[in-house]
């Protein structure tokens, strides 16, 4: 994989199952990638709750991933382990999420550079006294008052279309993608609409 990544997931929090699957498939169906919060290191995403109004880090903000805080020492070594004897690209699966994660804030209003790359925000910024580091914006996000949504399951040979409730530990959403909701108010040069019936 050309950009030395790997990718982390961790089980998100269900219920409300309509007409769930009988249990001989539940492991096959807890593959999908609902039931999983991803994190891969510099992916972009964006924050999906209002964390700080005055400092306007809101729904919708522009983030990239920048680390995971472990849980415990295990899941520290787990992690290392796990990263020194994975090829990139592949899925690293942890029991339980992190205790935390750092994003970096990413200032939409400037251009990109000459290299495609988004300008790190400027010194004044209302974000910057936040940072955790001195080049770039880096926040720590912990777990929020959980964030939950309906998400429709396909069907199998075996077993029926069904319905769950699925909750989010972070209030971030890591995706080279959004919906129009989340891109509402946001400084784009640049944008491929998906266009359907």
């Amino acid at each position: 994989m050309a950009n030395k990544k790997h990718v982390y997931r961790w089980p998100s929090k269900y219920s409300k199952w309509k007409a769930k699957p009988p249990p001989q498939f539940l492991p096959e169906v807890l593959e999908d990638p609902c039931f999983w919060e991803y994190f891969v290191e510099d992916i972009p995403g964006f924050i999906d709750q209002n964390l700080n109004k005055k400092a306007r880090i809101a729904n919708g903000t522009a983030i990239k991933l920048h680390s995971m805080v472990p849980r415990s020492i295990e899941q520290a070594r787990y992690i290392e382990e796990q990263a020194n004897n994975t090829p990139y690209g592949c899925v690293i699966s942890l029991d339980e999420p992190p205790a935390g994660l750092t994003v970096e804030l990413v200032d939409e209003s400037p251009k990109p550079d000459k290299d495609g790359k988004s300008k790190p925000i400027v010194r004044n910024s209302p974000w910057y006294s936040l940072s955790l580091c001195k080049d770039k914006v880096v926040i720590p996000v912990k777990p929020q008052s959980p964030q939950s949504f309906d998400v429709p399951i396909p069907g199998g040979q075996y077993y029926s279309m069904s319905k769950v409730t699925v909750t989010q530990t972070f209030p971030v959403t890591a995706g080279v993608a959004s919906t129009i909701h989340k891109a509402q108010g946001r400084t784009l040069d640049r944008v491929i609409v998906a266009i359907s019936r």
